[in-house]
């Protein structure tokens, strides 16, 4: 089986098929220099949004959606937009825990 068709991704990201493990054919994606814009208050478009926030603070239990743009390069004007990172964060303790899929906006 050929490796799927990489001709339209941008230069930082490889299709290679990865070493045997079984008979079934796995491809291996290698992704570097990818930069996640976020974009907050006062943006007109934020790329966030909250859901949950208890006692009216973004303390214990707070839970945001997310939908941050994933660029090749570092300015967002520049540079071509490559994916979404879609996703929760809710804060747990003194942290925030995090994730999210990353979904492609170029076709491969």
């Amino acid at each position: 089986m050929a490796a799927p068709t990489a001709t339209r991704l941008p230069s930082n990201i490889k299709i290679n098929e990865a070493p045997p493990q079984s008979s079934a054919t796995r491809y291996e994606l290698r992704i570097t220099s990818l930069y996640l814009h976020h974009r907050g208050s006062p943006d007109p478009n934020p790329s966030h949004a909250t859901l949950l926030s208890p006692n009216g603070a973004v303390g214990f239990g707070a839970t945001v959606a997310n939908n941050y743009a994933i660029y090749d390069g570092p300015d967002p004007i520049a540079n071509a937009l490559i994916a979404r990172a879609q996703g929760l964060q809710m804060r747990t303790g003194d942290t925030w825990s995090t994730t999210f899929n990353i979904v492609f906006e170029t076709e491969r």
